[in-house]
């Protein structure tokens, strides 16, 4: 008996939605991605991402280095012409929900100070990443840590009282 190819599999679980998605209705994972087995290269079965399995089938080779993002934002969707290959970093700044695009979308700081030109700063963090510094933010910190210095002088200072 013949094993049913990857994509005959996946098609037999697979419902059309109202916003053209193919949704997998088969295994999916914690994150939500449509799972199958797929017999390898080297005679073993492995698991593999439904979206990734069609797009490959239907459009062509999915490049190493690139991932396959869902442009409907829907997780089991395996619709090739909802998956595009991008890069790891486009992949994360598209994401509705990684921190990345969600800082990005902030226009303002933490304490309301605007994210503009004229008040942002661009600075590398220990990680090496790019991050934004409220320099408003940065005035009233270095202000009050500079009270704090002059406080604890004034009180490390010996006292000018005239002892009897």
């Amino acid at each position: 008996m013949k094993a049913t190819p990857p994509l005959d599999r996946i098609r037999a679980r697979t419902i059309r939605d109202e916003n053209g998605c193919w949704v997998y209705t088969g295994h999916l994972d914690p994150a939500g991605y449509g799972r199958i087995s797929v017999l390898g290269a080297d005679s073993k079965r492995r698991g593999k991402f439904t979206h990734r399995v069609t797009y490959e089938a239907l459009v062509g080779p999915i490049p190493p280095s690139l991932h396959i993002d869902h442009l409907c934002r829907n997780r089991a969707c395996c619709n090739p012409k909802h998956l595009e290959p991008v890069t790891p970093l486009v992949n994360t700044r598209r994401s509705p929900i990684s921190t990345g695009s969600v800082n990005a979308a902030k226009t303002r700081c933490s304490n309301g100070h605007d994210f503009s030109p004229e008040n942002t700063r661009i600075v590398v963090n220990r990680r090496g990443r790019a991050e934004r510094v409220c320099k408003a933010c940065v005035r009233i910190r270095s202000a009050k840590y500079r009270r704090s210095l002059a406080n604890r002088e004034r009180r490390a200072a010996p006292s000018k009282a005239v002892q009897p």
